[in-house]
Order: structure tokens, then sequence, then C-alpha cells
């Protein structure tokens, strides 16, 4: 009966770990998700240029074109660092701007840009999904391509 009882209280000990373990992964997926998400997938070829535009809802929400990049090098940086982004927790948030990828094959494709809810990264839309990526990256590829990031919608 005593070695029972010690068995009993070890597999207890046991799970009781396994539960903590779980809820503790839990918690971490739902305060950042972008941990453990898919990553984009955009098309292999490097777009002949990149649109920023910022959508201003003080003037019935037009878009208003913020730069064009234009040299290879610069989309070539802002699409490796866009990524590196990871899937997050859709949410009811309007985009604040968009990013229009021009290919040469005359096709285009937008992404919606939005400044998240935290400090340290930043929100994008692409494929009906949402992506998280560090803050800082992303708008030092925009600064490296001569944007103004100052003008870029900040929490």
């Amino acid at each position: 009966m005593k070695r029972f009882l010690t068995v009993a209280a070890k597999t207890l000990q046991v799970c009781a770990v396994l539960f903590l373990m779980l809820l503790l992964l839990g918690f971490v997926y739902r305060q950042a998700p972008w941990l453990f998400g898919s990553k984009p997938i955009f098309r292999t070829e490097v777009p002949l240029t990149i649109e920023l535009f910022i959508i201003d809802w003080k003037h019935e929400g037009k878009d208003i074109p913020m730069k064009t990049i234009d040299l290879p090098a610069s989309c070539t940086r802002l699409i490796e660092v866009m990524q590196e982004a990871r899937s997050s927790s859709e949410h009811q948030c309007v985009d604040s701007g968009s990013l229009m990828f021009h290919y040469r094959d005359g096709q285009s494709l937008q992404v919606g840009i939005l400044p998240g809810h935290h400090k340290s990264r930043y929100e994008f839309r692409y494929d009906h999904k949402l992506y998280s990526l560090p803050r800082s990256r992303f708008l030092e590829a925009l600064e490296s391509s001569g944007i103004d990031i100052s003008k870029i919608p900040q929490i």
C-alpha cells in the first residue's frame, strides 16, 4: 500500500507539472501568437516598385501617396523583413495605410499596414491574414528606402 501511495504521488506530481506547462504554453501563445504563427509567402521575384500609401482619416479615408520605392535593393530588403513576420490573431482594427507591390508582368499586390497594439511590433494584412513583425526592423527597412518614418502611423 505504501508503494502504491508513493507511485500515485509521483504520478500526480508529473500530471501537475505537465498541466502547468500546458497552461503556461497556452498563456504565451495567447499573448504572443506571432511566435508560433506561419510566415507570409510572397512572390519570388522582386517587385519593380513598392508604393507606400497612408490613409488620411481626416479627409474621408483617402489614400495619400507617401513614397515610391524603386531601387531593387530597397524592395528586396523590405520584402525580406516582411517575410520574417508571423501570423497573428486577427482583430477589427482597420488598416492605416498600404504597400502596393508592382511586378514586371503588370500584376500588383496590396498589403495593408497597421501599427498594431504593441510597441515592439508592427502588423500587416496579406492574403486574408494578419501578420506581426518587429517594429524596429520594419521601420528601419522603410527608412533605409528613403521614407520619413515620422509620417508612418504609430500606436
